[in-house]
C-alpha cells in the first residue's frame, strides 16, 4: 500500500472569499492487497468515520437538518472502495486542522494495513488457560 497527501489552498467565494485546505489522499494497493479485498469481501469495510468537511458545513449551515441527513447516510465516512476509485479530497478551514487530519488517517491506514495482511490466513487453533 502506498500513500500520497498532497494539501492545496483554495478560496471560494465571490464577494467574501474563504480559504479552505484541501488534503487530496491517494492510496495505490499492491495486487496481493486487491486480491485479499476481493476474496474477503472488504470494498464497504469503514476506513475512517469523519465529519462533514469544512466546506459542507458552511454551505449547509442554513440547512442543518439536510447536512445532518448526509451525515445518516454515511456520505462522510470514507471505505476501500473510495479509496480504490482515486483519490480522495476532504476540505479543512486551516492548516493545523489539515495537519491533525492527515496525522489520523495516516494511523487509520496503518490500521487498515494491519487488517488487510491479517486477512491473508485464518487463524490457527489454539487453546489459553487464563
Amino acid at each position: 500500500m502506498r500513500i500520497s497527501f498532497d494539501c492545496r489552498e483554495k478560496s471560494s467565494g465571490f464577494f467574501s472569499t474563504t480559504t479552505y485546505i484541501e488534503v487530496i489522499t491517494s492510496v495505490v494497493f499492491s495486487e496481493e492487497e486487491l486480491a485479499i479485498i476481493a476474496k474477503h469481501r472488504l470494498k464497504n469495510q469503514v476506513v475512517m468515520d469523519r465529519d462533514p468537511d469544512a466546506k459542507s458545513v458552511d454551505a449547509y449551515k442554513r440547512n442543518p437538518d439536510h447536512l445532518q441527513a448526509l451525515v445518516d447516510a454515511g456520505d462522510w465516512q470514507l471505505t476501500i472502495a473510495k479509496l480504490m476509485k482515486g483519490a480522495d479530497t476532504y476540505i479543512c478551514r486551516a492548516p493545523a486542522s489539515a495537519k491533525l487530519y492527515q496525522a489520523e488517517l495516516t494511523e487509520k491506514l496503518k490500521a487498515l494495513k494491519s487488517y488487510i495482511a491479517a486477512s491473508v490466513e485464518t487463524p490457527q487453533p489454539a487453546t489459553i488457560e487464563l
